[in-house]
């Protein structure tokens, strides 16, 4: 985690904050910089996923919706089927 914190910091993306009663503690912020491009490059993309969804009909956006959650469920069960094998 610290070589790539180190690497983020080195590209302006974030800074380290030393705590103050306790200078072992570190926050790490998200610089201007950083937070202009994540806009620059994800607003647009939003927007055009919004605007997608505006044009389904409320059945589209019931089956996209059931779609995502049964998708969901099976990952988490698989997620604990792989977990109990680690533990054999």
């Amino acid at each position: 985690m610290t070589a790539a914190l180190d690497r983020l910091e080195r590209a302006g993306y974030v800074h380290r904050v030393r705590g103050e009663a306790d200078r072992r503690r570190v926050r790490v912020e998200v610089t201007p910089r950083a937070f202009e491009l994540t806009e620059t490059i994800w607003r647009p993309i939003g927007a055009e996923g919004i605007e997608q969804l505006r044009q389904m009909t409320g059945e589209e956006l019931a089956f996209l919706r059931d779609f995502m959650r049964r998708g969901r469920e099976l990952q988490e069960r698989h997620a604990l089927r792989i977990a109990a094998l680690s533990k054999r």
